[in-house]
């Protein structure tokens, strides 16, 4: 089940919940639908900008706490399927 609530925040929403998640993400736009976000790999300093519906953005932060919210040696960031 797609998390609906997301489908109906704006940009101040969507930053508290990334930061509340520990998610490395800036939200650089906000449509209707869909978000544009900025992932930081700490560990290289490294960022894309992925565009993307609010419900991947919401599947993109439960991926990120169900592998324990840290970019860690061996784990890619972002997770491939966003490449």
């Amino acid at each position: 089940m797609k998390v609906r609530w997301i489908e109906m925040s704006g940009t101040a929403e969507l930053e508290t919940v990334s930061q509340d998640n520990q998610l490395p993400a800036t939200i650089e736009e906000i449509g209707q639908t869909w978000v544009r976000v900025r992932l930081t790999d700490h560990q290289t300093s490294r960022t894309r900008t992925l565009s993307m519906g609010k419900s991947d953005f919401a599947d993109l932060i439960l991926h990120w706490r169900a592998q324990g919210a840290t970019s860690t040696p061996g784990r890619p960031w972002p997770p491939a399927q966003l490449t």
